[in-house]
C-alpha cells in the first residue's frame, strides 16, 4: 500500500500486481506434461516396440545370464525355457540381493520379465529381458531375518515381438528357496544400512 499526497491531505493507494497469464499457462502445461509423461511415454512406447503392450519396459543394467536352464511349454504348446534356478542365496545385511534370473540364450525370439513373490507380495518385478540376459544386482527394498530361509514363486512372463508392437504371449511358473545368511544387526534393529541408500 502507497501513499501520495494531495494538498495537504493524505491519500492511500493500493497497490495491485496484474497476474501474468502466460506465465501460469506455461506452468499449468509444463505440470501437465511432467503428469503424464509416463502415460504418453507408455502409449508412444507401445507404438514403436519400446514398451510391451502390458506396459513393461526393457531391463537395464543386466548381466549375462550364465545359469543351467530347463524346458516347459506355454499354454499354447510352444516350448520355451526357464531358469532351473532351485536356490538363491541372500544377505541380511543388505536390500540390494544377487538375482540370478534371467531368460535362457535358447529362448531365441521371446523377451522374458519375471516376477519374484513372497507370501502373496510381490518382491521384485523385472524388466523385458533379451535371451541370454539376466537381472544380476536389484534392490528389494526389504530386510531378511538370518539363518532362515524363504520359498518364493516365479512367474515367467515371455512376450514376442513378431512386428514392432511387443505382445505378451503367456506365463510359466516356479519355487525358489532363498537363502538367507549374515548378521542380524539391519534385520533386528529395523534400521537401514547407510551403503543401501547411497547406491
Amino acid at each position: 500500500m502507497a501513499k501520495t499526497k494531495y494538498a495537504g491531505t493524505t491519500k492511500k493507494v493500493k497497490m495491485v500486481r496484474k497476474p501474468n497469464f502466460l506465465k501460469i499457462i506455461l506452468i499449468v502445461a509444463i505440470c501437465i506434461i511432467l503428469g503424464f509423461y509416463g502415460k504418453f511415454f507408455n502409449f508412444f512406447g507401445r507404438m514403436t516396440g519400446e514398451v510391451a503392450d502390458d506396459g513393461r519396459l526393457f531391463a537395464i543394467n543386466t548381466v549375462e545370464y550364465k545359469e543351467q536352464s530347463r524346458e516347459t511349454e506355454l499354454k499354447d504348446g510352444a516350448k520355451v525355457f526357464v531358469p532351473a534356478t532351485e536356490k538363491m542365496d541372500f544377505t541380511s545385511e543388505h536390500r540390494y540381493q544377487t538375482i540370478t534370473l534371467g531368460n535362457p540364450k535358447e529362448n531365441e525370439g521371446y523377451y522374458m520379465a519375471c516376477d519374484l513373490v513372497l507370501r502373496d507380495k510381490t518382491l521384485y518385478q523385472s524388466g523385458l529381458l533379451k535371451p541370454g540376459e539376466a537381472v544380476g544386482e536389484a534392490d528389494l527394498l526389504a530386510y531378511f531375518k538370518p539363518g532362515d530361509y524363504y520359498e518364493a514363486k516365479i512367474k515367467y512372463i515371455f512376450y514376442e515381438q513378431p512386428e514392432t508392437r511387443i505382445k505378451k504371449v503367456g506365463t510359466a511358473t516356479g519355487t525358489v528357496v532363498l537363502d538367507v545368511t549374515g548378521s542380524s544387526e539391519y534385520y533386528d534393529e529395523r534400521k537401514e544400512n547407510e551403503e543401501d541408500t547411497k547406491k
